[in-house]
């Protein structure tokens, strides 16, 4: 059970994250939803550019003992930074600069995924972290860059 759950957490929760969009839809809040998907998109593009200046194995390719549950990753998959855990924050991120409680929840269910990642074996806890920052970093930018913009 302990091995599903884990599982769920590192895989499948970043895309219930997401979920708050249909929320935001519905309120007609589509500002907010521009912004997570902004958010989301640089993110994604950051982790693909800074995974192609720097390589790092995953931690079970070094250890195998360290991997949870079978995966599709290879030797050629990069663990710096974990996309999850970036993705998730910037989600998170982008709500809570507009309605906090909500996005004190999604922050809490972000840093579960990043630390589901960390005990399945597939990211150390620095590319968890700097995913988390960059995630967060470019959620704050593009409230800044809305609020100048005047969007």
């Amino acid at each position: 059970m302990y091995i599903v759950f884990i599982r769920f957490v590192s895989e499948y929760l970043v895309f219930l994250l997401l979920l708050p969009i249909f929320y935001f839809l519905k309120k007609r809040d589509y500002q907010t939803c521009l912004k997570i998907f902004i958010s989301v998109a640089i993110t994604y593009l950051l982790r693909k550019v800074a995974g192609s200046f720097w390589y790092e194995q995953r931690p079970f390719i070094i250890d195998s003992t360290k991997l949870l549950y079978p995966t599709a990753l290879t030797v050629k998959d990069n663990s710096f930074f974990s996309g999850h855990a970036a993705i998730a924050m910037a989600t998170a991120g982008t709500v809570f600069w507009k309605y906090k409680k909500m996005g004190l929840i999604l922050i809490g269910l972000a840093v579960a995924v990043g630390m589901g990642r960390v005990l399945a074996g597939l990211h150390y806890e620095i590319d968890v972290m700097v995913g988390f920052f960059v995630g967060f970093l470019v959620s704050y930018l593009i409230k800044i860059l809305f609020h100048r913009l005047d969007i």
